[in-house]
Formats: structure tokens, C-alpha cells, sequence
């Protein structure tokens, strides 16, 4: 297990509008507010699409993702959970799992790989300011594409996680 504890988190509520894109939407957030590690700790409203896959094993039996599904309408959020973090280029990135209902009443769930705001979204984030996930390939699933966030302490003015003037 490995565990950075975080002193001083913060706490933002955003809502998304019409036709943001969740995922990007969380990386501009982090990108701009200069955010080195967030977490969704609520999420209310509503989609139009849905971009998912969900975990298989592949044709070795090595655990993998499904090829992405799609789907298209008036879908409520039932739960969404997700990490903001940086890729080993200090590019944001979001990784994100939810479950789905749809108008007829159908249930769809997995990782998220791409979310249109049909109405509103409104999250409420968590913010570390003093650790950083860092996405790198997981040990043991070299080449299938597998990846996770690791905590590791901001070290540099990289993800500085500083305050905006709006926090003042």
C-alpha cells in the first residue's frame, strides 16, 4: 500500500454546462488552479453521452478494458468517482468510474473515458496541495496499455497547487 497524507486539502464546487466534457473539464481545472491531485467527492446531474469501458480479461486471460462503448440520450449520473492527476509529461489527467441510468431505465457502469454534460453536472472536488498522483504503467501489465496513479510528494514548481485569487 502506499500512502502520502495530505495536510491541506481543498475543497471546490464546480458546475459543468451544457456540452463540457467531464474529464476535460476536471484537467483545465487542475491545469489552471495549478492543482497536483483531486478527487471527486460528489457528482449530481445528468449526460448525453457516455463513453465506457468495462474490465475483461484478454485472450491471455491478462485483466485489460472492453473496446469502448457508447451511449447516446438523456442519461442520469447514479455515482461518479474519479482521480485528477499528471502523466509522467505533467499532462492532467482524469481517470473515472460511474454508474449510469439511462431514460428507459437501463443501468451502465465502468470507467469513463468520455462524459457530455446534458443539463448540468455539479461536482464537489478535493484538492491535495502537497501530493501529486502520478499516472505511470502498472507493474506487471507492461504493453497492454494499463496504467494508474501513484501519490508521491510534489518535489517541484511543477503542480504547485497555488492558491487563485479567487481563493483569497
Amino acid at each position: 500500500m502506499d500512502v502520502q497524507p495530505e495536510q491541506s486539502p481543498r475543497f471546490y464546487l464546480v458546475r459543468l454546462e451544457p456540452g463540457e466534457d467531464i474529464a476535460d473539464s476536471l484537467c483545465l481545472l487542475a491545469k489552471e488552479y495549478e492543482l497536483p491531485a483531486m478527487a471527486i467527492a460528489s457528482a449530481v446531474g445528468s449526460v448525453e453521452k457516455v463513453v465506457y469501458s468495462t474490465a475483461i480479461r484478454d485472450s491471455s486471460g491478462t485483466p485489460a478494458y472492453s473496446k469502448p462503448r457508447r451511449h447516446e440520450g438523456c442519461t442520469e449520473i447514479g455515482s461518479l468517482q474519479g482521480h485528477v492527476g499528471y502523466d509522467l509529461d505533467e499532462v492532467p489527467f482524469a481517470h473515472l468510474h460511474g454508474v449510469f441510468a439511462s431514460s428507459e431505465g437501463g443501468v451502465f457502469a465502468g470507467h469513463v473515458h468520455e462524459a457530455r454534460v446534458l443539463v448540468t453536472v455539479e461536482l464537489g472536488l478535493i484538492a491535495a496541495s502537497s501530493a501529486l498522483w502520478r499516472r505511470q504503467p502498472l507493474h506487471g501489465f507492461d504493453g497492454n496499455g494499463l496504467a494508474g496513479f501513484h501519490p508521491v510528494f510534489v518535489t517541484g514548481p511543477q503542480c504547485s497547487a497555488q492558491s487563485h485569487p479567487a481563493d483569497e
